[in-house]
């Protein structure tokens, strides 16, 4: 009797969509349990088959400037809107790319003092442009710095479990392929809305 809910990243999007649609599937009354109240998918259009079925309502939360050559961000409108159309919920967004700030890697773990170290040593570098949106893809950043490993030299000094938590805040700020926290309100308010 307990609700189900599935919300996934990825790959794990495009499975969120599948498990949506398995309520509507001709093996639905093979597995009753299977029966989801809504669906998240994060960065996944999710398969065409299965928006083209699914009765449960369905959330795909992309990444504006998604970098994963597997993912497109039209398809994902164009499932959501299919889904919309035959009279079953859908929200389709973009999620924006944000600024740089002073204070964003100390999400990452960072103390205050390296995250404004490194945020500015990004702008120094030339990584970030006057509104503070990244100018230069994450790839090409880290391209970069191999070839360059002195350019911020707080990055240097980080630790390697560090250095990864950086190359994720600098994905989710250039809205690249990446979860991103600021929408977990938004994700779980959709959730909670189908509860049945």
């Amino acid at each position: 009797a307990t609700p189900l809910f599935a919300i996934g990243m990825s790959n794990g999007g495009a499975m969120a969509v599948t498990l949506g649609a398995v309520g509507s599937s001709p093996v639905a009354a093979t597995f009753p349990e299977l029966r989801f109240g809504a669906v998240v998918s994060h960065c996944a259009s999710g398969q065409a088959g299965a928006a083209a079925v699914t009765t449960t309502p369905t959330a795909f939360f992309m990444c504006a400037n998604d970098d994963n050559p597997e993912v497109s961000n039209a398809d994902a409108a164009a499932n959501s809107a299919a889904i919309t159309a035959r009279g079953v919920p859908s929200v389709f967004a973009e999620h924006p790319a944000s600024p740089i700030y002073d204070e964003r890697f100390v999400r990452g773990g960072l103390t205050l003092a390296d995250s404004q170290a490194l945020a500015a040593e990004l702008r120094a570098s030339g990584f970030v442009g006057p509104d503070g949106l990244f100018t230069t893809p994450s790839a090409d950043i880290a391209a970069a710095l191999s070839a360059n490993p002195a350019l911020p030299p707080t990055l240097v000094g980080l630790p390697p479990a560090s250095k990864l938590q950086v190359n994720d805040q600098v994905k989710a700020m250039q809205a690249e392929h990446q979860m991103f926290s600021d929408w977990a309100r938004r994700a779980v308010s959709f959730l909670e809305s189908y509860t049945p």
